[in-house]
């Protein structure tokens, strides 16, 4: 915080304790207000303090003559008193997130999450209800009044959490605690106290900063002594000929280092004037450039983004290449892939600057180089480490990996870590973080192994070579994880078989399928039943035949078929392997009770969804299938009714429905929930569910539009690259930045030659027929221009070009069609056009 005097404060604090009763709403709630009344319930130790608060329309009392001194307050109410006090922003701040804010506190919890000062108790809850706690104000005051400071104290109540909030309250003369020993960390704070609190800390004056020397530590940056430099800040200071650009201190306060705009000039004078309670002292140095270390910078830079810089660091700091040059230095790097061989001009569009090319091919995941830089001086050579640089598509937005699926060359999706030498598994997609959502992607990611000797790489696919272990670094943009692999040398065989249900009911002279699962000895899916064959036993009294077939080899499931004779009973079925040792059991009992108690819609096995959730832009996931089961009274299933003999009656738009045989597939047309009703063909109601349709196809959410003032020119090209950020691409399709989707999208936004903006899944720069459009950018004139542009695409190849006498507005729209299929605008912006007229008797416009 700057050090500024003490009437820098909002409030002052007048002796006059009264209020306002808030009716029908929480009392810290209420617009607050000064009143007359004096409060019944407020001591002297209390009476300054909420003077205080209420004057300055931070609280109100619970009732007309009751402050409420001993009551506690609920988390949000203690919000907005605290918002109000800081002054925070509250009608701007973004959404926090928080579901249990009432609508009275959203705006000041809003506030006070974006200012970084709460953060709520989980991800999507505040605790608003909750009462807070004399440990939780002591954090929020913290951070809200970035009090800091060192106390001694004996308090064994405060755990690291709290510990240098409470010493920074207690070294402030916030408080003292409760006891000599206890803070009373976890006990509701009293309004009384809060009071007190706020009070302290609102008119708490700031120390007075003192400086002793001024020394210029490098080409821009100056290192201040002193002491209190805590309270100072770039009010504070002046420098000659420049603008201070930040200002940092050391944790005691006796350094204050400072950042400006330009360079010194060498072996020029500079004056600093350090000004503080309008008094000004003045300090004076000579600056004297010499390089005595040169040092490259690691660093991850984009793709395709022009006139990116690598940072070289002279003397351990920051330098700009021309102030090198001026200073009669000179600079080259070197740049070198993992072979070692020198790509100095496939890396650098400039190795004298740093500056790097655009349009690296990223489609296979991150590029990386080392790079050495020597600097030259008459007979001085400085040569620098190698660093490396990572080339990455810093537009995806995914935060982190937080799956990945490999599959076994024998068939199956690996869940182990344990391979057997001779095995392949390939890296079939990955599940990527996108804010709250997730997203699967297939390709442009990339494999490391850190030993070749155990598991070897080769694009998507793993070798398990030799016995060992390796870690397999997975890259996707500038994203990694880690997965370990162990190699063995024991071939795979079953192990285990588990029933899905267990014990299941069955009918006399009937037949049921039971799903099972099938996992070797290092947990992973068998895709095939060949070892269980002739090795499954049933009582012969109760099962007549039994079968077992595979329905996904991916997962290991099977379905273990059972008819039953007409004996009632029970037993179990045994799965064994070829040395008799028993893998898994099935206990099962027969029952002769046939008749229908309730009908139930089932998901069948070879549904696309295995749920009631439909994605409509996922084709594995757009539809279920069902069946209509028939359960006992005893509820044992009963067989599945054929489709002609019911009903379907469907709300709603969101799903269509399709019958054949006893299947009843559902799919997804629009977003929204549908409830599927079945009816006999009596019209008697059987059962129903609700099928729940999620659109996830990303949709412009934002444009940061670039606005590039008004056009006053002749013959000035006009068209999509003045009003979108475009980082053009001689390759592929042009990459547009500053476009939020909704839901987030991993891939980047590109805009076609024909101006279809869409989304690049695959990063492979061109439109597939499986990708995302976003809409498409569209100009026109406005009515009242004096010039016409027929509503319509404008590429590069379409361009406006002004004329003189122009006087206008181009109008540049994005439109998409919503989910009714209608065209919509999504985003708009707008261009001046004011081109002077050719005056009267010239030829040429002036």
């Amino acid at each position: 915080m700057a050090y500024q005097p003490k009437s820098y404060r909002k409030f002052v604090a007048t002796a006059a304790t009264a209020t306002l009763v808030a009716t029908a709403v929480s009392p810290a709630a209420a617009a607050p207000t000064n009143a007359a009344a004096p409060f019944t319930d407020v001591s002297e130790r209390y009476k300054e303090a909420v003077d205080y608060v209420v004057n300055n329309n931070l609280a109100v009392g619970i009732t007309e003559t009751q402050f409420g001194t001993q009551e506690s307050i609920k988390r949000v109410d203690a919000a907005i008193m605290i918002a109000r006090a800081l002054d925070l922003d509250i009608a701007n701040a973004p959404d926090s997130g928080f579901t249990d804010v009432p609508e009275r506190g959203k705006k000041y919890v809003d506030a006070l999450k974006e200012a970084g000062i709460v953060s709520g108790k989980t991800a999507t809850t505040f605790g608003a209800a909750d009462n807070i706690t004399r440990g939780e104000m002591a954090l929020i005051l913290a951070k809200g009044y970035e009090l800091t400071g060192e106390a001694d104290h004996d308090f064994t109540d405060v755990s690291s959490r709290y510990a240098e909030a409470v010493e920074a309250l207690v070294a402030n003369g916030i408080t003292q605690g409760k006891t000599a020993t206890q803070y009373g960390t976890q006990d509701p704070i009293k309004r009384g106290e809060f009071a007190i609190f706020l009070y302290k800390v609102e008119t708490l004056e700031a120390p007075t900063p003192e400086v002793t020397a001024v020394e210029a530590t490098g080409p821009r940056t100056l290192e201040i002594t002193g002491a209190d430099l805590d309270h100072f800040g770039k009010e504070n200071i002046s420098v000659s000929d420049n603008t201070v650009e930040a200002i940092s201190t050391n944790g005691d306060g006796t350094k204050a280092f400072v950042r400006v705009a330009n360079n010194f000039v060498p072996g020029q004078e500079t004056t600093v004037e350090i000004t503080i309670d309008e008094e000004t002292q003045e300090f004076t140095f000579t600056y004297e450039f010499a390089a005595d270390s040169v040092a490259v910078e690691n660093g991850t830079f984009d793709d395709d983004t022009p006139e990116q810089q690598v940072s070289l660091l002279i003397n351990n700091q920051q330098v700009d290449y021309d102030y090198l040059a001026a200073n009669g230095y000179d600079v080259e790097f070197q740049a070198f892939d993992e072979d070692g061989v020198n790509v100095t001009e496939e890396v650098f569009a400039d190795n004298t600057t740093g500056e790097l090319e655009t349009g690296f091919d990223v489609t296979d995941g991150p590029l990386e180089y080392q790079v050495q830089a020597t600097v030259t001086k008459g007979g001085t050579i400085l040569v620098s480490e190698n660093a490396t640089i990572r080339i990455v598509n810093l537009d995806s937005a995914a935060s982190s990996i937080d799956d990945q699926e490999f599959l076994n060359s024998k068939g199956f999706v690996q869940t182990s870590g344990t391979l057997v030498a001779g095995e392949t598994v390939e890296l079939e997609e990955l599940t990527v973080a996108l804010g709250s959502d997730k997203l699967k992607v297939e390709s442009g990611f990339k494999q490391a192994s850190s030993n070749p000797a155990a598991v070897s790489v080769n694009g998507d696919t793993l070798t398990a070579e030799a016995p060992g272990n390796a870690t397999i670094t997975i890259t996707y943009g500038q994203l990694t994880k880690e997965v370990s692999f162990k190699v063995v040398a024991q071939e795979r065989e079953l192990a285990k078989v588990k029933p899905e249900i267990s014990p299941v009911k069955l009918l006399t002279n009937g037949e049921r399928a039971v799903k099972v699962q099938l996992t070797d000895q290092y947990g992973d899916p068998v895709p095939n039943t060949s070892e269980l064959e002739g090795n499954i036993t049933a009582p012969t009294k109760l099962i007549d035949t039994h079968s077992i077939q595979i329905t996904d080899s991916k997962k290991g499931e099977a379905e273990l078929t059972l008819n039953t004779t007409e004996e009632v009973g029970k037993g179990s079925v045994y799965f064994r392997n070829d040395d008799d040792e028993v893998l898994g059991t099935l206990a099962f009992e027969t029952s002769k009770v046939v008749n229908t108690a309730k009908h139930v819609l089932e998901i069948t096995d070879n549904s696309d969804s295995d749920d009631l959730t439909l994605n409509i832009d996922d084709e594995e996931d757009r539809s279920v299938v069902l069946e209509l089961a028939r359960y006992t009274s005893q509820n044992v299933r009963n067989g599945v009714v054929h489709t002609d003999d019911y009903k379907v009656r469907v709300t709603g738009n969101a799903v269509t429905t399709g019958k054949e045989g006893t299947e009843l597939t559902v799919t997804a047309a629009e977003e929204g929930t549908a409830d599927i009703a079945i009816y006999d063909n009596q019209d008697k109601f059987l059962t129903k569910v609700t099928v729940r349709v999620n659109d996830n196809s990303p949709r412009i959410a934002k444009v940061n539009w670039v606005n590039p003032g008004t056009v006053n020119y002749e013959d000035e090209i006009i068209n999509y690259l003045d009003v979108l950020e475009v980082t053009e691409s001689a390759t592929s399709a042009d990459v547009v930045k500053g476009i939020t989707t909704s839901p987030a999208t991993a891939g980047p936004v590109r805009i076609t030659d024909d101006a279809v903006l869409f989304v690049d899944a695959d990063a492979d720069g061109t439109l597939d027929a499986n990708e995302d459009e976003l809409g498409t950018v569209y100009v026109k004139s406005s009515s009242d221009s004096n010039f016409t542009v027929a509503a319509g695409t404008l590429a590069t190849a379409e361009e406006y070009t002004t004329a003189a006498g122009d006087e206008g507005t181009l109008i540049f729209t994005i439109v998409d069609q919503n989910k009714d299929g209608e065209d919509e605008i999504v985003a708009s912006t707008s261009v001046t056009v004011d081109v002077p007229g050719t005056p009267a008797g010239n030829d040429t416009p002036q």
